[in-house]
């Protein structure tokens, strides 16, 4: 436990210089989750709002929907505020994403839940480990297709230890079924993991996962429930 404080106040620190601040950052709302291994700050200063994340871990397709939830929310309700991410990664820290507008936000927020509404209606072939393996690859280098597929199989598929193919969950909802075999199920896993990802990484609005009806009927639902 004293080594994982330790890294929380390292991570601190970055805050620190992230805010262009001299002096210790006392005033932080700070929010210490260690079951999860997250840590989540808000500061308000010089009149500009961020929100920090630290993750002792490198980003993985739920810490990033997680994440990208709480800044694009914000967004959507005209309060957006930047989101630094604090995690295990080589890249410089921290790993900066700015505000989009209100309006990229709420489409973007109204596209996830008719998502949510596709997946109500059937099973999507479809795990967020394996998706972001795939995004996260393809984000980088448009031309990166097949390197991010082999990644995302590594998460869906494993010799041996956990995979996200294997648990009982997706095993009932696919009923056999495998994106990484079927290829019809494979452009519909990407296309569910680029429409996820880049609502919560970028705050656009990409509907490739919907089918045309599911935008019909679920359109006018989406906005009554974004607006509630």
């Amino acid at each position: 436990m004293g080594e994982l404080w330790l890294r929380v106040d390292d991570a601190i620190l970055h805050v620190e210089v992230a805010a262009g601040r001299d002096e210790p950052v006392i005033g932080l709302n700070l929010l210490r989750d260690v079951r999860c291994g997250v840590v989540a700050v808000e500061h308000d200063h010089d009149r500009s709002c961020h929100r920090f994340h630290f993750r002792f871990d490198p980003l993985h397709g739920p810490s990033q929907i997680s994440h990208g939830l709480d800044w694009l929310v914000l967004c959507a309700l005209g309060e957006g505020r930047a989101l630094a991410q604090f995690v295990d990664t080589a890249e410089p820290l921290p790993l900066r994403r700015e505000p989009v507008t209100a309006a990229a936000a709420q489409a973007a927020l109204r596209t996830l839940l008719a998502l949510r509404q596709q997946g109500l209606r059937e099973p999507l072939p479809f795990g967020a480990r394996a998706g972001w393996a795939w995004f996260a690859a393809v984000n980088d280098h448009a031309d990166n297709d097949d390197k991010g597929w082999i990644a995302a199989s590594r998460q869906w598929h494993s010799d041996h230890g956990w995979s996200e193919g294997a648990t009982a969950t997706a095993q009932l909802a696919l009923r056999g079924r495998d994106p990484f075999v079927d290829p019809v199920l494979g452009q519909r896993f990407r296309a569910i993991a680029r429409t996820l990802f880049d609502a919560v990484v970028h705050g656009r609005d990409t509907p490739d996962a919907l089918d045309a009806a599911v935008i019909d009927t679920a359109a006018l639902d989406a906005a009554v429930e974004l607006s509630a």
